[in-house]
C-alpha cells in the first residue's frame, strides 16, 4: 500500500509539474502529532542548497552546510534570484487535519523569499493551518516554511508524507539499499525510478553507467573490466 502511495499518478503529476520529467522519492514516512506536543519550529525541506553568492565573494562550502549554518531572513518575496524548487512534499491526511488538532502550519509565499527561517525564533511570521478531511492531501514545495502545529484535541493527528527531490540529489532515505527485495522484485519501472534504481545521465550506475536500471547485487564495484 505504501508503494501505491509513492507512485500515486495524481500526486506524481503535480510533482512533475514542479520538478520536471524525472525525480526521486526522498522519503516516505508517517507523522503523529499527539495531544500536548510542543509547537515545531518553522523549517524548509530544501535547506541544503548553499546560498547564491557573487562571483568574487566568499561562498559556503557545500560540505560544510548544516541546518545551523544556513542563511536566514524574512519570509518576504525576494527582489533578486532565488533557487528553483528541488523538493516537493505530498502529505496525505490519514485523519482529518484541522486548526485544533495540529494541522501542518505553512507560511504562504515563503517559497519565494530565498531565505530559511530562523529556527531559534518560534514562528516569527503568521502561519496558516493546512486543513482537510481524511483522505485528502496537501502539496507544497520544499522551499516553503512549514511546521507541525499543536494538537489541542484528545485524538492523534496522523499524516503520511511522501517527499520527492530532483534526480541529482541525495535521498533522505537510502531506498536502493534499504528497500525489501520482494518490493523491488515486483516494482513497476516507475517505482524503480522513484527508489533511485534508474541511472540518470550516467549518475547512479555501478559498473556500466549506460544501463537504464541497476540491480542490487554484491561485489559489483571493483577492478575495472577489460573492454571486449
Amino acid at each position: 500500500m505504501f508503494a501505491e502511495l509513492a507512485e500515486n499518478p495524481k500526486a506524481l503529476a503535480l510533482v512533475g509539474h514542479v520538478l520536471g520529467k524525472e525525480f526521486l522519492l526522498s522519503v516516505l514516512e508517517a507523522h503523529f502529532v499527539r495531544k500536548g506536543g510542543s509547537l515545531m519550529s518553522l523549517h524548509c525541506d530544501q535547506w541544503w542548497l548553499p546560498f547564491p553568492t557573487a562571483a568574487d565573494s566568499r561562498y559556503a562550502r557545500v560540505g560544510d552546510v548544516t541546518r545551523s549554518t544556513v542563511q536566514t531572513g524574512p519570509a518576504e518575496r525576494a527582489r533578486g534570484p532565488v533557487w528553483p524548487p528541488a523538493v516537493v512534499n505530498v502529505m496525505y491526511m490519514v485523519t482529518d487535519f484541522t486548526e485544533e488538532n495540529g494541522g501542518t502550519r505553512i507560511v504562504p509565499g515563503s517559497h519565494l523569499s530565498g531565505w530559511q527561517p530562523d529556527q531559534a525564533i518560534p514562528h516569527p511570521v503568521e502561519t496558516a493551518a493546512a486543513e482537510g478531511p481524511a483522505g485528502s492531501a496537501v502539496v507544497f514545495e520544499g522551499r516553503t516554511w512549514h511546521a507541525a502545529g499543536v494538537n489541542r484535541t484528545d485524538q492523534h493527528r496522523i499524516g503520511i508524507t511522501t517527499t520527492y527531490c530532483g534526480p541529482m540529489f541525495r535521498q533522505l532515505t537510502n531506498f536502493p539499499v534499504g528497500t525489501r527485495a520482494e518490493v523491488v522484485e515486483r516494482a513497476s519501472p516507475t517505482l524503480k525510478q522513484l527508489l533511485g534504481l534508474k541511472v540518470w545521465s550516467t549518475y547512479g550506475g555501478i559498473d556500466d553507467h549506460t544501463v537504464e536500471f541497476i540491480e542490487r547485487r554484491e561485489g559489483q564495484v571493483g577492478e575495472l573490466k577489460r573492454p571486449r
